[in-house]
């Protein structure tokens, strides 16, 4: 398995240490139900769910298992994930899965069989620094969000670069393309960007036309009057709908929301929980001498990922109790900067041998934004990607694996 860490030179004026201890907690309970807004056409409607006043039984769909693909333990060092963070499909039904900690894309067919791998470790066309999304075009060509080193490379399914968009305006999270060939996307949020502005609330997703230039910023943060909970509590994911509806879901608030192609809210909805949402306490944040040690506060967590199936339905990965302590995992980012070299690295912290868990479930919520019902899960899930019938549930820090599996109708 490759855990390379080092980074070729660059110039930078000072050294500078980030430590970002983030801790992946749970958050449980679903939702449904309850509209309001009708009355006042300009404004987005508002639906407030209501779990116990749905039919369980009565859920349109279930789940049948498949396959998994990588495992932290794999002997075959194609299967050999470290830290996974995401999935895109062909039109051939070949499955791409974007292998962070290794720096490359591995490419499997429609049965799970290996095929191809797609760049490595550097700064050069068709090289990676810890990639934090990829997806496909219409012509299924690669775009590869490449954080570290400023920019979106657009690879064709082979590997070769086609187009380097070069960033100088926001970091660049996940990423996903429109049939129009415009991008949309979020800001990075593993590491904290201290700078002038820092304390400055900014819209949460970014439209990019084909030249790379943002025309379009929307979504609004809350405001928690806290730095540290403000980029903490306000990470979302964000998924894509049939008619380029953009759905997007908090991490740490009770808030599913769905938007416009041109930005504009069309509804929010939120769900009855059992827990308090909000941070428990405040992080730590220390600069000594062009040092920066960041220890995030810790905050329930609501959702762990969000996808939209055929049908237009909405997916989003949350909890039905909170973690237990032996559960929760971390991971620990560090980056310093000195002399012109850069060397970064990323530390999984916690029970990373325990795989099942009875926590998550997938709730189901319909177009507009009404609970339907939930599907119970026996693992850890840090991220669900649909495509046509096909669900991809996400273990990122612990078995390092994807999950596949087929979407059935109960009708």
């Amino acid at each position: 398995m490759k855990r390379k860490n080092n980074f070729p030179k660059v110039t930078l004026l000072q050294a500078i240490f980030i430590l970002i201890s983030i801790f992946m907690l749970g958050i449980s309970s679903p939702a449904v139900t309850n509209t309001q807004n009708k009355s006042q056409k300009s404004k987005p409607e508002v639906i407030h769910n209501d779990p116990s006043k749905v039919n369980q039984s009565s859920l349109p769909v279930r789940i049948e298992f498949v396959r998994q693909i990588g495992e932290l333990e794999a002997t075959d060092e194609h299967f050999a994930f470290y830290l996974p963070s995401d999935v895109a499909l062909d039109k051939k039904g070949n499955v791409y899965i974007l292998d962070t900690g290794n720096h490359r894309i591995q490419k499997f067919n429609s049965v799970g069989d290996y095929m191809a791998t797609i760049g490595r470790q550097g700064q050069g066309p068709g090289e990676f620094y810890f990639p934090s999304s990829l997806c496909l075009d219409t012509k299924d060509n690669l775009f590869v969000a490449d954080p570290y080193n400023n920019r979106i490379e657009i690879l064709n399914s082979e590997g070769r670069e086609i187009k380097t968009i070069r960033l100088q305006d926001e970091s660049v999270g996940k990423i996903r393309c429109l049939p129009d060939g415009k991008l949309v996307h979020n800001t990075g949020s593993q590491l904290i960007q201290l700078s002038q502005d820092e304390n400055k609330l900014s819209p949460l997703l970014h439209l990019r036309d084909s030249a790379g230039k943002i025309i379009l910023s929307f979504v609004t943060p809350f405001d928690f009057n806290d730095l540290l909970v403000n980029r903490q509590g306000n990470q979302c994911d964000f998924a894509l709908t049939p008619d380029g509806e953009i759905v997007v879901s908090f991490y740490y608030q009770n808030r599913i929301e769905k938007y416009s192609p041109s930005g504009k809210l069309i509804w929010k909805a939120d769900r009855r929980l059992n827990y308090k949402v909000g941070p428990q306490g405040k992080g730590k944040l220390d600069r000594q001498e062009g040092r920066v040690s960041v220890m995030m506060p810790k905050m329930n967590r609501c959702s762990s990922g969000i996808a939209v199936d055929s049908q237009g339905r909405i997916w989003v990965a949350t909890l039905s109790r909170q973690l237990k302590r032996e559960e929760e995992v971390g991971m620990m980012v560090g980056i310093s900067i000195a002399n012109g070299e850069r060397t970064m690295s990323l530390k999984v912290k916690g029970n990373t041998e325990l795989r099942k868990t009875d926590a998550y479930i997938l709730e189901i919520y319909s177009p507009d934004g009404h609970y339907l019902g939930f599907i119970p899960v026996d693992i850890f899930i840090d991220g669900v990607f649909i495509f046509g019938d096909r669900l991809f549930l996400l273990d990122k820090m612990r078995g390092c694996s994807i999950i596949e599996y087929r979407i059935r109708s109960t009708l």
